[in-house]
């Protein structure tokens, strides 16, 4: 009963010292954001209520006084948190949100930093009332039941005390009302009982780490990476072993969330080794990640299902074509390649990692303050933290990842190699640029990206491609008007060395056609090599494809003379016989016509 609690509390011989842990310690957790948020900093408090021999009873009414003014302080806490984490002591607390153990403590979150500066404040505010108000009754009762006769008499009766004990717990405890107004020292510090839990709690953690059950993380790792991906992810179970500091997943299948009926990755096996001391500072730092037997775009056998959105609800942002670009007009299946630039353009986003936070801030300080406003506004104020604050490393470091013979449903003849090196979710705390690298076995064709421009040491972001044997029918298939296509038979060789920002690319090409046939002013020409260029630039969810007409049409002019050449030479070679002259010779003096004025 609540009211036993406050007649233990009246009678109780605690100090001001543990009034005033007992009041602080409750405000504390009554401003905590969360759990999710600071889960460190909530096991640390409840281990040192539990530990510590202060009263829980006002240790809880204080917490729930608390957690309603946190709520109703909430848009003052976070403009506070704001000038704490982004102002002059943002180094303290970086450092604190940094550190191993206090990475835990959620001191990143702008809500957190000035919820412990207000439950700090109230905590101690209602000890010393609190006690104040316990001194000046018990003083009060020492005196009446000193000096009156009439308490005495109504104390005496025997309904009186049968009441008092069953909602009070009694007129007086252990010690007399006298012998507590005049007592300034409390009971023991620590309580023996609690501090057996909290040391059988330690060596449970312990235990629990050492022997982890499989279960359980396998439901944890499912659940955390269904929330990442937006749709199901199939897990068959994880291994953990902490003296070798691996994990192993076995049957892993992620959904795609734009087509539930295939799988964007699917593995047998993904291997991690762990940085252990990496946890300890709330990041993750993974050595080397393996992935063993794993496709790409596979047709699941049972569809997904979203997670974190409605079904029906497009992931991805819609794509807007500029004006100049319609692909329904060039392309024959436009929405199919709509959503392959879009995967596309996320894996140079990912591979970029977040943004820098410096990069994001408008040089107008109403703009970041507005943009953080819009990030309360949709997440709230508990959940919106301070990115610059995370100055040491990123939270996610893969150092290099690797699978080999990776099968691509679309590319049922090649098998992958997918190589990547510092890949993380904030490139720019590392000094090595993070580089993914993705070639066919056969080495027909291979993708390299370096982002250079996102790491310390600066530099550009390149991406480097070629693409060998096309089939130029292929080509035309995929177009809109196959008919209109200048080219037939042969095969294309595609080269690239360009630049990106973001998902958006600038990538000159170099298109060489080889053995085939081009139509050049209304006739046909047999071509054994041309090159000519082409540039792609614009977001590549959407991007603008450049060809200069003029350079297309002189490259095929080049070699259709130069196969006549060939051919006359040939012809001639045929003629002369055993003359002085072959015919190579021969048509070298005969005056093919030049260019003038472009035209020949």
């Amino acid at each position: 009963m609540i009211t036993r609690k406050i007649g233990k509390l009246l009678r109780g011989n605690a100090s001001r010292a543990q009034i005033t842990t007992a009041a602080t310690l409750g405000a504390l957790l009554g401003f905590t954001p969360g759990f999710v948020q600071a889960p460190g900093w909530n096991l640390l408090l409840l281990c040192l209520l539990v530990l510590l021999n202060v009263n829980l009873f006002l240790a809880a009414m204080t917490a729930l006084a608390a957690g309603l003014l946190y709520l109703i302080l909430l848009p003052v806490l976070f403009q506070l948190g704001i000038f704490l984490l982004e102002g002059p002591l943002s180094g303290i607390f970086a450092l604190l949100a940094n550190a191993p153990v206090t990475a835990w403590f959620g001191f990143e979150y702008y809500v957190m930093p000035a919820g412990v500066l207000f439950g700090l404040a109230f905590g101690i505010g209602v000890g010393f009332a609190v006690h104040g108000r316990l001194r000046a009754f018990r003083q009060k009762m020492a005196s009446v039941s000193k000096d009156s006769e009439r308490y005495k008499k109504w104390t005496s009766r025997r309904s009186v005390r049968i009441f008092a004990w069953i909602v009070f717990g009694g007129i007086e405890g252990k010690k007399s009302w006298e012998e507590l107004a005049a007592s300034t020292r409390g009971g023991p510090p620590v309580r023996p009982l609690g501090a057996a839990l909290v040391a059988l709690l330690a060596f449970l953690l312990v235990v629990t780490y050492i022997f982890l059950d499989e279960l359980v993380l396998t439901e944890l790792a499912r659940s955390g990476l269904q929330r990442a991906n937006g749709a199901t992810v199939d897990l068959e179970r994880l291994e953990f072993s902490a003296t070798e500091s691996r994990i192993a997943l076995h049957g892993l299948a992620m959904a795609d969330p734009n087509a539930l009926d295939t799988d964007r990755f699917r593995a047998e096996r993904v291997l991690a080794d762990v940085d252990g001391m990496s946890l300890l500072a709330r990041k993750v730092a993974l050595r080397r990640v393996e992935a063993i037997n794993a496709s790409v775009g596979e047709e699941r056998r049972l569809p997904g299902r979203p997670v974190g959105r409605e079904p029906g609800t497009p992931r991805t942002r819609p794509i807007e074509l500029p004006e100049s670009v319609d692909l329904e007009e060039v392309l024959a299946q436009a929405r199919v390649w709509r959503e392959r630039l879009q995967r596309a353009s996320e894996i140079l986003e990912r591979v970029g990692g977040a943004p820098d936070p410096d990069e994001e801030v408008d040089d107008d300080e109403l703009s970041w303050r507005e943009n953080l406003a819009q990030r309360a506004a949709e997440r709230g104020y508990a959940y919106v933290s301070s990115e610059s604050i995370i100055r040491r490393a990123p939270r996610l470091r893969i150092d290099e990842a690797l699978s080999e013979g990776v099968r691509v449903a679309q590319l049922p003849d090649e098998r992958l190699r997918i190589t990547g090196n510092n890949l993380s979710t904030h490139p720019r705390l590392l000094d090595e640029p993070p580089s993914l690298r993705v070639e066919s076995q056969t080495g027909r064709f291979a993708v390299d990206l370096r982002g250079g421009a996102l790491a310390a040491g600066g530099g550009d972001n390149r991406l480097e491609a070629h693409l060998n044997d096309l089939p130029v029918d292929t080509v035309a298939d995929m177009l809109a008007a196959p008919g209109d296509f200048p080219f037939s038979g042969g095969h294309f060789d595609v080269r690239t060395t360009g630049t990106w920002r973001g998902s958006s690319v600038d990538l000159p090409l170099e298109i060489t056609a080889r053995d085939t046939t081009a139509r050049l002013l209304g006739q046909s020409s047999n071509i054994s090599r041309t090159t000519f260029p082409m540039r792609v630039a614009g977001p590549l969810a959407s991007p603008s494809v450049q060809i200069p007409s003029d350079a297309l049409q002189s490259a095929l002019r080049d070699a259709a003379t130069g196969r006549l050449r060939e051919e006359l030479g040939r012809q001639l070679e045929g003629r002369l016989g055993n003359g002085e002259e072959d015919g190579g010779g021969l048509l070298d003096r005969i005056p093919f016509p030049r260019r003038r004025g472009g035209d020949d």
